[in-house]
């Protein structure tokens, strides 16, 4: 489940909708609406922007304003976003290349398109999407579908989006954004049709050949010198029919049906005109709550539906998407944090049990420490009563006093080569690897070391046995005597140690 913000600036008034994208089905969760001035467009084209952006405050400061405010309407928070432009502008066409490969088409595109435009492309922005291979033709050629966009619109509205605090993922045409349509129900479609939809200023189509979206068309409407509603759509039809049977042509399929999306004329007018199969489709049974505040439903439903573009479940390509080259998206800093925001539970979770593991683990080497040292002084206090076995005075009195003993052993003449603290310390260290050796009391008299305590089995009593013989060096003889018990063994010790 993801929520997902479709901004709309193809038409007057735009359109912003959160989406409700789970698998397979959309719901439209909120949507509202904002007027723009009819001029933003034409700043958006005609503006040149600075290198560093410094007057597009001045410029679309209520252009920006508006936009902001519809962005920010919203109750709840999306995760990713999609921008509808107008195509007015754009210019789509298709390539035959003898190869597929994104290196080698990525060397010649800008030549290839060159070759078929009477315009210079460097103020252009070029994306293109491989089709697959040429299946009307026996030579071992792919279709590469290009589209266009002035550079210099892109520039001007990433720029606006980014003041709002909006960072599309996805740019793209209505008609290119109509294929979202046919991905959300495949089976419902034909294997080969196109989908229609036409507005005053604009006839927007796609076809499909063979179950695959293979292009886009937009025929802008602004030149017909026609009054009647009637007779521009009639217009409009032509110029659609005429691209149909050169998209046939070129794909050797014949279209069999048109969906029509919101038509203005009667479908037998419709079918007559266009002399195939006319579908009318209902937005309603496409996307649950689109159009529900805008009278042009087909717009909120073609909008709704290019939310899977930008799904993080396997999401859909668009034939244009035009955040490409220079204007890729890259994530931001906020965009970390919002995706950051999802894992911090989880994060504070790892961090706490991190924690608790390292302090579970000083706490109880602290125990077995003060533990030995308890013992330590203890044993001393009963060889030397004498001495003070306090928690910081233990070791300077036991050094004291070791070289007291030492210089009275020496006057004996069978002084031990090993210091009373130095086998202390060296056995404690020894039964710190085995933990589960309880040591009750360790006396040292002259040479002979005598260790009581408690070990779980005998397995482990061998353990320490053995461990304590590889010390020749310090234990010259080692002598075990254990008690079987009813919980364990008894240890018992009688350690010899080297002159």
């Amino acid at each position: 489940m993801q929520r997902i913000l479709s901004l709309n600036l193809s038409t007057n008034p735009i359109e912003a909708q959160l989406v409700l994208v789970q698998e397979g089905q959309l719901q439209v969760l909120e949507s509202y609406q904002a007027e723009i001035s009819e001029d933003f467009n034409k700043l958006l084209r005609d503006k040149i922007v600075l290198g560093d952006k410094a007057d597009l405050d001045v410029e679309f400061e209520e252009h920006t304003r508006v936009l902001s405010t519809l962005i920010n309407s919203f109750s709840e928070d999306w995760s990713s976003s999609v921008l509808l432009i107008p195509g007015d502008d754009s210019l789509s066409l298709e390539l035959k290349l003898p190869f597929s490969g994104r290196k080698e088409i990525n060397r010649v595109i800008n030549l290839e398109v060159q070759d078929l435009v009477p315009f210079d492309i460097q103020d252009f922005v070029i994306d293109y999407t491989v089709l697959g291979a040429n299946q009307a033709s026996d030579s071992n050629l792919y279709d590469i579908y290009v589209a266009l966009m002035p550079r210099n619109y892109l520039a001007n509205i990433i720029g606006i989006c980014k003041k709002c605090n909006f960072e599309p993922l996805v740019i793209t045409t209505p008609a290119s954004a109509m294929a979202a349509v046919y991905y959300l129900s495949p089976e419902y479609f034909s294997e080969n049709f196109s989908f229609l939809y036409m507005t005053e200023s604009a006839c927007y189509t796609c076809a499909v050949f063979n179950g695959k979206v293979r292009a886009d068309r937009i025929f802008k409407s602004n030149w017909l010198a026609i009054s009647s509603q009637e007779q521009l759509y009639m217009a409009q039809l032509q110029e659609f029919k005429v691209a149909l049977a050169s998209l046939e042509n070129q794909y050797a399929c014949n279209v069999d049906k048109v969906y029509v999306l919101q038509s203005h004329l009667p479908r037998p007018v419709l079918q007559n005109a266009l002399a195939r199969d006319v579908v009318l489709l209902d937005s309603s049974d496409i996307i649950k709550g689109a159009g529900a505040n805008n009278s042009n439903s087909a717009d909120s439903t073609i909008s709704a539906a290019a939310t899977i573009f930008v799904r993080d479940l396997v999401p859909f390509k668009p034939l244009a998407n035009f955040r490409t080259g220079e204007f890729a998206f890259r994530p931001q800093l906020k965009q970390l944090i919002n995706a950051t925001k999802y894992l911090a539970p989880l994060f504070a979770l790892s961090f706490i049990l991190i924690f608790g593991y390292f302090l579970s683990n000083y706490l109880m080497n602290e125990y077995q420490i003060k533990t030995i040292n308890s013992a330590i002084a203890e044993q001393i206090q009963k060889v030397a009563p004498e001495l003070d076995s306090s928690q910081y005075n233990t070791l300077n009195n036991l050094n004291s006093y070791t070289q007291s003993m030492e210089e009275d052993l020496a006057k004996e003449g069978a002084p031990s080569v090993q210091q009373p603290l130095d086998i202390l310390l060296h056995l404690s260290k020894e039964f710190k690897k085995h933990s589960t050796v309880k040591i009750s009391s360790i006396s040292i008299s002259n040479v002979i070391v005598t260790i009581l305590g408690f070990v779980d089995s005998y397995s482990n009593a061998d353990k320490l046995e053995r461990a304590l013989r590889r010390d020749r060096d310090i234990f010259c003889k080692v002598t075990a005597n254990p008690n079987r018990v009813a919980t364990g063994v008894n240890l018992n010790y009688t350690i010899e140690l080297c002159n």
